[in-house]
């Protein structure tokens, strides 16, 4: 099954009950409340910031694929510190829940589908913390000229206009999608 963003399957749910996440973090029943403790009062343990880390992460990573920096990204807008953040990332990247080869992958393959350009995919990427061409396949493996040209072609296939001049507009369109000028071009002729 692929996940609402296009960028790949959604991984399979974490259990509800009985057995530990690839995290480590034991599911908490909902109608469980928290042990009352003297030191509830001065905040939470950090034991317990951690087992937090960890379910943020599981939860983000339980919706889709994620990018590393992506995943370090959130869990410190949620407010967690820089050392907990980078320990719960290299947990998620040693138990293989986040990878940033395959995420890219994903992420090219769906865009691909999607109509977009080597460019536009590339500046995907970058905004997700992927340097393009330093993963394996990624991206230059993942296009030739001639996919990228039939790929533009089925994208004006698509494509109404009622611009007075609608070969410009065709050209336009093609290079805000992400292709070359030159891909462009050529699709357009």
């Amino acid at each position: 099954m692929e996940s609402a963003s296009g960028v790949g399957p959604v991984p399979a749910p974490v259990p509800a009950h009985g057995v530990e996440s690839a995290l480590g973090v034991a599911p908490v029943p909902a109608s469980a409340s928290p042990p009352a403790s003297p030191s509830a009062a001065s905040g939470p343990t950090p034991e317990e910031r951690l087992r937090a880390a960890r379910r943020k992460a599981e939860r983000l990573i339980g919706v889709r694929e994620r990018s590393v920096a992506e995943l370090g990204l959130r869990l410190a807008q949620a407010g967690f510190e820089e050392a907990l953040v980078a320990q719960v990332v290299g947990e998620a990247q040693a138990a293989g829940l986040v990878d940033d080869g395959r995420f890219a992958r994903l992420y090219i393959e769906g865009k691909k589908r999607s109509g977009w350009g080597r460019s536009r995919i590339e500046q995907g990427l970058e905004r997700f913390g992927i340097e393009p061409g330093c993963h394996e396949g990624c991206p230059a493996a993942s296009f030739s000229d001639d996919d990228e040209l039939e790929r533009a072609r089925a994208c004006l296939e698509r494509f109404r206009s009622r611009a007075k001049d609608p070969q410009a507009a065709r050209y336009r369109h093609l290079l805000s999608k992400g292709f070359s000028p030159q891909i462009a071009r050529r699709a357009v002729l």
